[in-house]
């Protein structure tokens, strides 16, 4: 996205759904996902920017193959 204002918000989407929304930087984020035993085995995410004049930028989507975590 390339204007002369500045940014309003950046939302985190994953699948498709605003999961945090941040006003400020430094914009850091954390998602957590559905477990495997609900049947998803893989997880997209976009980040969506707005400026003050109401222009929205999108991301490319990025796909992500969930995996156990046996650590736990």
């Amino acid at each position: 996205m390339t204007d002369d204002v500045q940014v309003r918000d950046v939302e985190l989407l994953m699948n498709g759904a605003v999961v945090p929304r941040d006003v400020s930087l430094p914009w850091i984020w954390r998602a957590v996902t559905l477990p495997l035993a609900s049947g998803t085995t893989t997880v997209t995410f976009q980040v969506r920017a707005t400026d003050t004049g109401g222009n929205v930028g999108l991301s490319d989507q990025l796909t992500y193959t969930l995996t156990p975590d046996y650590s736990a």
